[in-house]
């Protein structure tokens, strides 16, 4: 009997993927945890401190100084198309509430997102609203009772995780080419 069930309910999840694969995943991954004191589910955070930037850190000076020239490329529609491949198409989307594969779908905006984010890389400063995610406390067992009992999850924007992947792919190209990692 529990075979049947099994195969039923694998029968039930194959129709469904085959319809909404996002509702599976979520299903896969629901876990019947009873919360007993309710704690707020959601808070805006962003990341860094105000009115301070990276470029105060010392060891940035130091890599300056010693590899002052990386050649910088702009990033190309290609490159946009290449960086929403890579990414997975149902991850959690943060403020924007765009999953990753209206993104990839919708390629006529790949051009323009380029021109964004070579714009964003020339002035060297991201918006604030690019930066700000949405934290989700998700409880790590039944005793909902203490906040160390929760596991918090920063969810970013769409557009934030493209360009720093975009970003973080031109630095990996550059370091492979000077051959600055071992």
């Amino acid at each position: 009997m529990s075979r049947y069930k099994k195969s039923q309910n694998q029968y039930y999840q194959n129709k469904m993927f085959r319809t909404d694969c996002k509702k599976v995943y979520s299903l896969l991954r629901q876990k019947n945890t009873n919360v007993k004191v309710h704690h707020p589910k959601k808070k805006q955070r962003t990341f860094g401190k105000k009115g301070s930037t990276q470029k105060e850190a010392y060891w940035i000076k130091n890599q300056c100084q010693q590899n002052s020239s990386m050649d910088w490329s702009a990033v190309s529609e290609m490159e946009v198309t290449e960086v929403l491949r890579m990414m997975l198409n149902w991850k959690a989307s943060g403020r924007d509430q765009m999953a990753n594969c209206w993104l990839l779908q919708l390629t006529e905006i790949h051009t323009y997102l380029a021109t964004l984010f070579n714009k964003l890389i020339e002035v060297g400063q991201i918006p604030e609203w690019l930066m700000t995610g949405v934290t989700i406390l998700i409880p790590k067992n039944e005793n909902t009772e203490r906040p160390k009992n929760y596991r918090p999850i920063t969810c970013l924007p769409t557009i934030y995780k493209t360009i720093t992947s975009s970003i973080s792919k031109e630095i990996q190209k550059n370091t492979d080419v000077k051959n600055l990692m071992p």
